[in-house]
């Protein structure tokens, strides 16, 4: 009676392991396809993605930095803000793709329950980059700072410019995706967590060799 309950907790953990890679890929689409755009004043922007968008504002904020002319303390607070912004929504944005490649890779390799030096090995280095349950959690939110750097741009624009500009987007904005998908791996994850230990295929637990 209890092989089928053990078959659906094993699958649940196999599935939240496996849903930042898949949602990452799925967060990819919105990233690269255009569909972010601007009024400005009575002027429409060029259509870009999100990571074109990322682009032209490091290029601009840097642009502003670096500028010989003296330029505006609010204007020159608005560049060092969206340049440290972008710095940071990049390294959430690497940050996230080693996290869930990672915890797919060590996720399926656990799930075969064969422990192995290795396997063991793989999960302490696992654990350098998540370090414990918390920050999975956390970690499943990362791509919600990148996803947000649209508002960003458009209060760079407005200051910059010292006019109205406004953002939009094809489709739901980029946030409202990401927090989707931060959910969607987050529940099932700690949902999982007693079939984890049950079915001994915990992340961040070392099982002795046998």
């Amino acid at each position: 009676m209890n092989a089928p309950q053990k078959t659906g907790g094993s699958f649940l953990v196999r599935l939240s392991y496996l849903l930042p890679l898949l949602s990452g890929l799925l967060l990819l689409i919105p990233a690269f396809v255009p569909h972010i755009f601007f009024y400005r004043g009575k002027s429409l922007s060029a259509t870009i993605g999100l990571f074109d968008l990322l682009g032209y504002l490091r290029a601009e904020a840097s642009h502003v930095l670096h500028a010989s002319e003296t330029v505006a303390p609010s204007i020159y607070r608005s560049a060092l803000l969206a340049s440290i912004l972008t710095v940071a929504s990049w390294f959430f944005i690497v940050w996230y793709a080693i996290f869930a490649i990672l915890s797919a890779v060590v996720g399926i390799w656990a799930s075969q329950k064969i422990s192995s030096a290795s396997l063991n090995t793989a999960k302490r280095v696992y654990r350098i980059v998540v370090p414990n349950r918390v920050f999975y959690g956390i970690f499943c939110f990362l791509p919600l700072l990148p996803a947000l750097m649209p508002y960003c741009y458009e209060r760079f624009l407005s200051t910059t410019l010292s006019e109205t500009v406004r953002v939009y987007f094809y489709g739901p904005p980029d946030w409202v995706w990401a927090l989707i998908g931060g959910v969607l791996c987050a529940v099932p994850f700690f949902l999982s967590l007693r079939a984890q230990k049950e079915q001994k295929i915990d992340l961040f637990r070392i099982y002795r060799l046998q």
